[in-house]
């Protein structure tokens, strides 16, 4: 049986370590470009007079609605 070294322990958990946190930076980066666009829809449809609306009833995905005026 082969023991492993102290240093490549560490050198592992710091990969392990290295690797979450890239996770979540791509994860938030993700969340800010979806939400950059919801807002930038909203921001359209009001200057347009209407609404955008988070659809809270559909469950296959998410969906956003467009109100407009008459």
């Amino acid at each position: 049986m082969k023991l492993t070294s102290h240093s490549s322990i560490k050198r592992t958990r710091l990969y392990v370590l290295l690797s979450a946190l890239v996770f979540v930076i791509a994860i938030g980066a993700i969340a800010y470009a979806t939400c950059s666009k919801a807002m930038t829809a909203e921001r359209h449809a009001l200057s347009l007079g209407g609404d955008l609306v988070y659809d809270r009833d559909y469950h296959n995905g998410c969906r956003f609605i467009v109100e407009m005026p008459k």
